[in-house]
């Protein structure tokens, strides 16, 4: 998904306020795309983090944000179940 406005171009910002970011979905698809891959690294011995994954979402054009579901330490985005991990 890509949101673009006329605002970089004109120099000035765009605001939008009061919106959620989340994914939905099966069930079993969502647990592929929100624990699996996000974490696929951590299975090997010594941990591999180049082989972690996910679909991740970007503000800035620099800072990215995986949506990933919470638990072990890892804090959640995107999680619908989670109305703290949404993003915003």
């Amino acid at each position: 998904m890509t949101l673009q406005s006329s605002a970089q171009v004109n120099g000035t910002f765009d605001i939008l306020s009061q919106m959620r970011f989340y994914l939905t979905g099966a069930s079993s698809d969502l647990s592929i795309v929100q624990a699996t891959w996000p974490t696929l690294g951590s299975q090997y011995t010594p941990p591999r983090p180049e082989m972690n994954g996910g679909l991740e979402i970007c503000f800035d054009q620099s800072t990215w944000i995986r949506f990933v579901t919470t638990g072990n330490g890892v804090t959640g985005v995107g999680d619908q179940d989670g109305p703290g991990s949404l993003v915003h």
